[in-house]
């Protein structure tokens, strides 16, 4: 009997404890949670999860299947990690899935088949990133991503490196430069416009299906584009857009005035 009354007193013991330690660690990662949202301007709505907790070192938050509503572009995130280092600021997405074909019926409704008749092969490649993948017959995406920037530098400057099996390694590097009229949110910090990128990417299948779309189209210029594509393992080149990319034309948010 005395052993039995030691053993329910050990077993409260430990649930009492255990109980103690959850509700303190969440108690903390709610506190941290919301120093974020007031740090950066943001709403409880900017960022659906189903649930949340402190990374390692409590300098970050993790967030599990994890989206933006904000975003036009159709995606999921298995995890979200956004971390603070110094002035920079990391969103890591391990698990990133886009749903291309949808994510096009979103951007540009019954106009995606002017917009495809007006792509041009090779030139457009960059600057409508989405449109390429789907002339590819590329309509998921699985990866991992990191962006990493200073909210606080003008123009914003942010950088990426995007990992896409059987497709490409990419790293991104792009100012932002702002609109004259929007508010303090750090989502809406990417409202902005992108005139120009850089680009390092190592080929693991992307360039095969690109020049197979190039043969498709039959041109003598499109062929020679891909006999010129498949000579190489990587790009690296910085390019400036001669139509500049408006960031806010991917995104549900509205322009805020002053």
């Amino acid at each position: 009997m005395k052993k039995n009354k030691i053993f329910y007193l050990a077993s409260f013991c430990v649930i009492l404890l255990l109980s103690t330690l959850i509700f303190y660690q969440q108690l903390s990662v709610n506190r941290t949670y919301h120093r974020f949202l007031k740090q950066y301007h943001l709403t409880e709505n900017d960022i659906h999860y189903a649930h949340k907790s402190i990374s390692v070192g409590g300098k970050g938050l993790i967030f599990y299947q994890a989206s933006i509503p904000a975003l036009k572009i159709v995606h999921k995130i298995d995890k979200l990690i956004m971390r603070q280092n110094g002035e920079n600021i990391s969103f890591q997405m391990q698990g990133l899935q886009i749903n291309v074909l949808q994510t096009l019926r979103h951007l540009y409704g019954q106009q995606i088949i002017a917009e495809t008749e007006n792509y041009k092969p090779f030139e457009d490649a960059l600057s409508k990133p989405l449109i390429s993948l789907g002339l590819m017959g590329i309509f998921h995406l699985k990866g991992e991503a990191v962006l990493v920037f200073n909210p606080a530098t003008k123009p914003l400057t942010a950088n990426a490196q995007i990992s896409l099996p059987h497709l490409a390694e990419i790293q991104l590097s792009f100012p932002i430069t702002p609109y004259k009229t929007q508010n303090k949110s750090l989502l809406q910090a990417f409202l902005g416009e992108v005139s120009e990128i850089s680009v390092e990417l190592m080929d693991n299948g992307l360039f095969h299906k690109y020049a197979d779309y190039l043969q498709i189209i039959g041109s003598e210029k499109a062929k020679t584009y891909s006999t010129e594509l498949l000579r190489h393992a990587n790009f690296i080149r910085k390019i400036r857009f001669e139509k500049p990319i408006y960031l806010k034309d991917f995104s549900h948010f509205k322009q805020v005035k002053k």
